[in-house]
C-alpha cells in the first residue's frame, strides 16, 4: 500500500471514529437509563416529602413553600444526571417547566400569606397549569415516577391540587331541626325575586 494511500486511510478512520468518540465522551446516556436513574430520584424526593410532616406554623404558605424547596432538590439532582442523547430537548423542557413550577409555587405561597383572612384564596391557575405540563412531558418522556415534580398531598406523585387551600367554605354539616330547617329557624318562606 502506498504512502498516499495509507495517509487516506488513516483519515477515513480517524473521520469516522471521531463523531464516535466525541459521542462516547459527551457524557450522554440513553434514554431508558435516564428515565431510570430520574424515575429513581423522584421516588426518593416524594418519599422524603411523604415521611417529613408539614411544618406548623401561622402562615399558609409554608407548605407550599417546603414543597417548592423539596421540588428544587429534585430538580438539582435530576440536572446532575448526564442527559440522554434522545429527546435531550424533551428532557430540556420538562426540567425547565420543573423549574417555572417551583416559581409557581413560592408565588403561590407568597400569594397565600398575602390573603386577607377569611377573604378569597389567590388564584393558583398557572401552579396547576406548570403541574398538569410537568406531568404531560414526563409522561410523554415515558416517567413513572417523576411527574409534576414533589406534591405536597401525601402519598401521591402525579398532581398538586389546591383544593384544600381554595376551599373557604366549611364542610360542617349545618344541625337542622326536623323538617329539614336550620336550627333556630321556625320557617323559611320563599320571596318572589
Amino acid at each position: 500500500m502506498s504512502r498516499s494511500a495509507r495517509h487516506r486511510l488513516a483519515a477515513l478512520a480517524a473521520v469516522c471514529l471521531i463523531p464516535i468518540g466525541v459521542l462516547a465522551c459527551s457524557g450522554e446516556q440513553d434514554l431508558a437509563s435516564w428515565i431510570d436513574q430520574a424515575d429513581a430520584i423522584c421516588r426518593q424526593a416524594q418519599a422524603a416529602a411523604d415521611a417529613d410532616p408539614p411544618p406548623e406554623t401561622p402562615f399558609p404558605g409554608d407548605a407550599l413553600r417546603r414543597t417548592a424547596e423539596q421540588s428544587r432538590r429534585e430538580l438539582d439532582q435530576l440536572r446532575e444526571l448526564d442527559p440522554p442523547a434522545q429527546q435531550a430537548t424533551g428532557v430540556g423542557e420538562y426540567l425547565a417547566t420543573l423549574n417555572v413550577r417551583i416559581e409557581a409555587l413560592e408565588n403561590t405561597a407568597d400569594a397565600l400569606d398575602a390573603a386577607p383572612a377569611g377573604g378569597p384564596p389567590p388564584s393558583s391557575e398557572s401552579l396547576q397549569e406548570y403541574t398538569n405540563e410537568a406531568y404531560t412531558l414526563a409522561a410523554a418522556l415515558g416517567l413513572e415516577d417523576c411527574a409534576g415534580g414533589v406534591d405536597f398531598a401525601v402519598d401521591t406523585t402525579t398532581s398538586t391540587a389546591l383544593s384544600e387551600l381554595e376551599t373557604t367554605e366549611s364542610t360542617a354539616p349545618v344541625p337542622t331541626a326536623i323538617g329539614g330547617q336550620p336550627l333556630g329557624e321556625e320557617t323559611t318562606e320563599d320571596k318572589r325575586g
